[in-house]
């Protein structure tokens, strides 16, 4: 086993199961996490396997695996997703891990955090795959929904093409938890792949949002009072506007009738009387 980047890892990825879900869509797949609020979605081309469901025993045959790999990979990797293609000799890996840790804990959401907690975070995962050999070539960060990710394009060590990445990992921290994704293929990582992992990693959704229980909650009474005062003023204000409205049309209905004198009545029974004989 080794550490890497907060993952504990054999050097077969393919090893990394817990329990395994034949997942079949076409274009894609969505795989869920109830225990950890997220979903990932995977092209249709892969097999994906997934914690929390009853093991295949034909299917971890035909892959190369046993009961005690999803043993190890429940107690000691704290895996979630498995999802492997294979397209001849060509072979594209995604693990998925998620970890609970007294960091991610402090740190509880990766994109409130501060440039210096970010950069020590991506520091960290480059430091750890170096020790294991593994070179970092390419890092950076990316936005998905209410997650921010960072991300290294990676060499391994089992490839010998000097400055050609062939994993890409990104991870990270959401209700007090770290999510990893590693996407690995045994061949260069060309622009196909990278955008296959790329759309991997756009497809995180998180199911729920946790309150962070170190942080006092916060007081909405103020708030809510100046709304009240807000909306009472609107409706002060609306009620002068339409006291101003009716007034202003009384007056206007009365200027256009026809001027009509004072004591008209009074004149034409004056005019009758003088032709009374």
């Amino acid at each position: 086993m080794r550490k890497i980047g907060g993952l504990f890892v054999k050097k077969r990825l393919a090893f990394a199961l817990l329990a395994l879900v034949l997942l079949v869509g076409c274009g894609s797949q969505k795989a869920e996490s109830g225990d950890y609020h997220f979903t990932l979605r995977f092209p249709a081309a892969f097999t994906v396997f997934a914690k929390g469901a009853a093991a295949d025993s034909s299917a971890l045959t035909a892959f190369g695996l046993t009961e005690e790999d999803l043993t190890a990979f429940q107690t000691e990797e704290n895996g979630v997703f498995y999802a492997v293609a294979r397209d001849d000799d060509l072979t594209r890996e995604v693990v998925v891990n998620v970890y609970q840790n007294d960091y991610a804990a402090s740190l509880w959401r990766l994109r409130e955090a501060d440039a210096d907690s970010i950069n020590e975070l991506t520091q960290d995962a480059i430091d750890d795959f170096a020790a294991a050999g593994v070179q970092a070539l390419q890092k950076g960060q990316f936005a998905q929904g209410d997650a921010m990710f960072v991300f290294l394009n990676l060499r391994s060590g089992a490839n010998t093409e000097p400055g050609v990445a062939d994993t890409v990992y990104c991870t990270t921290v959401v209700n007090g938890l770290q999510y990893t994704i590693l996407y690995q293929l045994n061949g260069p990582l060309t622009d196909r792949y990278q955008k296959e992992a790329q759309s991997i990693f756009d497809s995180f959704y998180l199911t729920e949002t946790l309150q962070n229980p170190n942080e006092e909650p916060k007081d909405t009474a103020p708030a809510n009072a100046m709304l009240v005062v807000v909306l009472l003023a609107a409706l002060i204000f609306s009620g002068v506007l339409i006291a101003r409205g009716v007034a202003s049309a009384r007056r206007r209905a009365g200027e256009e009738q026809p001027y009509r004198p004072q004591f008209e009545d009074d004149l034409k029974t004056e005019k009758k009387k003088d032709k009374t004989p």
